[in-house]
Formats: C-alpha cells, structure tokens, sequence
C-alpha cells in the first residue's frame, strides 16, 4: 500500500536532486565536524567507565560479562573488544575509544533525513536532519563510548527500512528492519525502543491509509502498542546501573530542549494533516518509560534516546509550517526576515549550546583525567596512593584502576585504591584520613560535596583540619558546577 504523495514521498532520495543532495551532504559534514571537534580532550563519563568494564570482564563465570546486566545487550561491549584485540583501536586516549560512537552519531543525520523523507517533503526533512546535526544531546551522546547513540542509529534504519517497505513492500526491505530491529535491542536497553515506536507510528500511518478521516483505528492500535510498551518495566529493572542516576521528568525534557518539545507537541494541531505516525513513535516510548518508572525501574535519560530524532521532526514540521504561513513570493526580504524566525531562532539556540557543549562546558564532564594524573605525579614512588571521591570515584577508577576488571580476584595495580565517599561516611572521613597509614590520600570532590562537608559541624573543621587544598579544577556546567576541589592529607607533624 501507496502512503498518499503529500504526506509520504516514497522516493526521497531519487527526488533530493543536486541541490537537495548537496545540502544533505553538507549537514552531514558539520555533524562529522562538531562530534570530532575536542573529542579526545573530555574525560571519561561514568556511562564510558560502564562501557570500558563490559569491555574489560572476562566473558564467562561468575563475576563475568554475561553474568552482568550489561550482558543482555552485549553486541556493542563484544565489537568494541574485538575492535581492540585487532589493533584497529589503538589504546592511546579516550579518542580512539570514542570514534566508532562518533561514526555512528554521524550516521545517524543522512539516515535521518532519508527516514523522515519517507513522512514529510523534502525541505522539511532536511531541516529536521539540520536539527538532529546540532541538537547538543546528540553531539554528546556522540562523543560518548557507550552503546545508546549506536542503538539509536540502528533504530533509525530499522525506521527507514519500515518505511520505505511500507510505501513500496518487499520482503528485502522488511528483513533489513527486522535485523536492525534486533541489532538495536541487542545493542542497549533503548533499542528496547524501536519495537513500541515503529509499532505506534506504523499503526498510525496504516490506520490513516486506510482511513484517512477517522481517528478511531489509529488511536486503538495506539493504545494497543502503548500497553505492550509495559514490557519495558520488565526488560529495565533488572539493569538498574550503580554507575548513572535515574532521570526525572525534568531531567529528560532538559536532554530534549524545552523548545523542542514545545514545538514538537504543537505540531500535531497546526498543519491540516498532522503528523500522527512520528508523534505516536515520540509518544508511546515516553508513556513505556514512566510506566517502567512508576513500577520501581531505574529509567536514565540515555533510555529516551530513540525519542530525540521523531520530537525533532515534529519540531521540524511546526517550524516550517509557521514559516510556510509568514512567507510571501512578494513579500520581499520582510517576508523572508520574518518566515525565517522560527527556523533560525531553534537552530541558533542548538548551535549556542553545542558551542557552550565544546567548549566552556568540558564536553559536560568534569576534568577528573586532570584530578587523576595530579595524584599520580604528587605521590612518591615508595608510598601508596589512595583517593576518595564522591560522584566521580567510577572515572578516577578508569584512569587509576583501567584494568581493574580485568581478573576479579586479582590485583592489577598494587598500590592504588580508590575509595567512594558514600562507603565511608558511615565510620567518618576524618577516621579514615586516620586510618590510612603512610599512604599519600587525596580527596577529589564537587563543589556541592565540599559545601555539604564543610557544613557538617564536626567534619567540616576535621576536614580542613587534616586536608590541605592543592588544586581548583575549574569546570562551569548547564546546570550545577562541575568544578573540582582536590585536597591533600596534611603531613604528619
């Protein structure tokens, strides 16, 4: 079955033409550009260290990789380690780690547009890849070595092969968004996703192609793949993470850009043939998740991923609707100033933000690489080195420990510890700055962990008292302060 040409152009490549082409070609350089740009420069994130311990386990037994959550979804952890054991990922920074996830954030755009194409002209389409170029939640999880961003493109091929099935069938195209389907789910927990979003949207473009004026079968087949959506209570808890926080509504809506989802949601009541294919596929993940949530599973804003490329098509369509609306052949440059408003004003603030990204923000990481290598080079040969840390004791533990999951039961790196602020309250940090012996201790803490310590009435003077502050790491962030205060044990007098 045929979706209508206005709604559904079916061959959005063969129409992109020279002009279309190059602009698709374009957008997709500055993708490449912005996911290089300082990508070797962040230190890791607690999700990396997460990735580099999958990576590290020995496969089997007990304390092995398949004995983990992460093993559930092991084909990122598998590629990236085969990767590494061939030679073609050089062990010299966190760059090299990072450049199949940078490959695949790059990726994603062009196949983007192509699968958006599929739904929506062509100008449409590309503004909506543009978007998905710059958007800062992608860039980031881009520059990240973790499996969502290559869950993410694998959904996004699935979606286009579903797609470009659905307006011309062939067996070909639906194995395609089969495998990709299970290379997804096989990836990450998000790729969890795709089954529920290309569910929703393919019940909601069928319905509407079969009916084109009646709500009532897209909105049953909706709620039919909202209640199967339940089955990701069952596939998330159980892979509750110790390494990343859960995420709040508001958390997720801050990752998305409250713009966007603004735009996203008006998008289905300003255009005459609303968009209900990509706004069940945004939807119906969104409910699955707070379903997941609200029964006790541990839901992370990486888990809304799939979610980001259909709001932004929606954002798309509201945008290029109003500015269909403002525009004029013989309006002049007024009209063309005024049409572009939308557009501009949503790419500009995604553009800010990925420049605030790659720059004053550190790539949104603290600088624990530095933290790390300032206890490394302070501590004497002869003496041990422990640190405590709070939020980011996992990212000192890649750059102090790296081979720490290595064996389970061995002692890769004698001499070394790395302690979590949280295990140790219980006896008193001040007890167990005491109890170190002739060890050289460093403390690496945020700002809100050394104004919460410092507030303590008995800590806070021990603290100060035992510690000497070595170094201020400078770090601003969206949201917070990523700063870090490192502080040394005071010589014994």
């Amino acid at each position: 079955m045929r979706p209508p040409a206005a709604t559904a152009p079916p061959s959005f490549a063969e129409g992109l033409g020279l002009r279309g082409g190059a602009a698709l070609l374009g957008i997709t350089l500055v993708a490449g550009l912005l996911r290089l740009f300082r990508v070797e420069l962040w230190s890791v994130s607690a999700a990396e260290v997460a990735t580099w311990q999958g990576v590290t386990l020995p496969l089997g037994g007990d304390g092995g990789l398949f004995a983990e959550p992460m093993g559930r979804h092991p084909l990122v952890l598998l590629a990236l380690r085969g990767l590494l054991a061939a030679g073609v990922l050089p062990l010299q920074g966190e760059g090299w780690l990072r450049l199949p996830f940078v490959f695949a954030g790059t990726l994603s755009v062009p196949v983007f547009a192509l699968a958006a194409g599929q739904l929506v002209p062509r100008r449409t389409a590309l503004f909506a890849a543009a978007l998905l170029a710059v958007h800062p939640w992608h860039v980031a999880q881009s520059q990240t070595f973790a499996p969502p961003i290559v869950a993410l493109a694998l959904v996004l091929v699935a979606a286009l092969a579903g797609l470009a099935a659905l307006a011309r069938p062939s067996w070909v195209r639906r194995l395609v968004a089969l495998g990709a389907l299970g290379l997804a789910g096989a990836s990450d927990r998000s790729g969890c996703l795709a089954v529920p979003m290309l569910a929703a949207g393919g019940c909601a473009a069928g319905a509407l192609l079969a009916a084109p004026g009646r709500r009532g079968p897209w909105l049953a087949g909706l709620v039919f793949a909202a209640a199967a959506v339940v089955v990701l209570q069952v596939l998330l808890a159980p892979a509750a993470a110790e390494w990343v926080d859960g995420a709040t509504p508001w958390s997720l809506v801050a990752q998305l850009r409250l713009p966007v989802v603004v735009l996203g949601v008006l998008a289905v009541r300003i255009g005459r043939q609303p968009p209900w294919a990509p706004f069940a596929a945004a939807v119906v993940p969104l409910v699955g998740l707070a379903l997941a949530a609200a029964g006790g599973s541990t839901v992370t804003a990486a888990d809304a991923l799939p979610v980001l490329p259909a709001l932004l098509l929606l954002a798309a369509v509201t945008a290029t609707t109003f500015a269909g609306r403002l525009w004029s052949p013989g309006a002049g440059l007024p009209g063309v100033a005024a049409a572009a408003v939308v557009p501009t004003a949503l790419v500009g603030m995604l553009a800010i933000d990925v420049a605030l990204h790659e720059s004053e923000y550190q790539g949104h990481r603290s600088p624990w690489r530095q933290a790390a290598h300032l206890a490394l080079r302070s501590t004497p040969a002869a003496h041990d080195l422990v640190v405590v840390a709070g939020a980011g004791w996992s990212s000192l533990l890649f750059y102090l420990r790296p081979n720490h999951w290595r064996e389970p039961g061995r002692d890769l790196h004698p001499g070394r510890r790395v302690e979590r602020l949280d295990q140790i309250e219980g006896r008193g940090l001040e007890t167990f700055l005491d109890g170190a012996g002739d060890s050289e201790v460093f403390v690496v803490l945020h700002s809100a962990e050394l104004a919460a310590l410092t507030r303590e009435p008995t800590a806070g003077p021990r603290l100060h008292a035992a510690c000497e502050l070595v170094r201020v790491l400078p770090c601003p962030a969206e949201t917070g302060d990523g700063t870090l205060y490192v502080l040394r044990r005071r010589a014994a007098d």
